[in-house]
């Protein structure tokens, strides 16, 4: 065991003490600075902590209304709410009435057909229809004639 400790090969898989010692001094060093950064951070923030606290025990810090205030606020929030009431119902009964208004208003053109005038319509479109179903029906039996054409070469 002797001979293999002593024994050195061509590549170095150990550090060297130098090496070693100068790793662990910068570890310790590292340690050393992270403690001293956590007690200076923990000292600021106990003085932090003080100044809220002391600004809470003068009242700088206030996180409410005055009662006064507040019931200024909601009374004031129900009567907006209670004139939008009204003036929505104003607004139904006036867009109410100019609905009425343009009901019963007749204007210079006629809108309307005459009697004949749709019966002509109707007979046009049912001769229409009769014409799609008539040329939909020659055009099927006509499909089928090729279709049997084709089946049998």
């Amino acid at each position: 065991r002797n001979r293999l400790l002593m024994q050195q090969g061509r590549d170095v898989k150990a550090l060297d003490a130098e090496i070693l010692e100068a790793r662990v001094e910068a570890a310790k060093r590292v340690a050393q600075e992270k403690a001293e950064a956590d007690a200076m951070l923990a000292s600021e923030n106990k003085l932090y902590r003080a100044r809220v606290a002391e600004a809470g025990t003068q009242g700088r810090d206030v996180k409410h209304l005055e009662p006064e205030t507040e019931a200024a606020r909601v009374a004031a929030a129900e009567r907006s709410a209670l004139e939008k009431r009204v003036m929505q119902a104003q607004l139904f009964s006036e867009n109410k009435v100019l609905w009425q208004r343009l009901g019963q208003q007749k204007g210079k053109e006629q809108t309307t057909l005459d009697a004949e005038i749709e019966q002509a319509r109707m007979h046009a479109a049912l001769h229409s229809v009769e014409e799609r179903e008539k040329a939909e029906s020659m055009l099927a039996a006509e499909n089928a004639v090729l279709r049997n054409r084709l089946l049998m070469q």
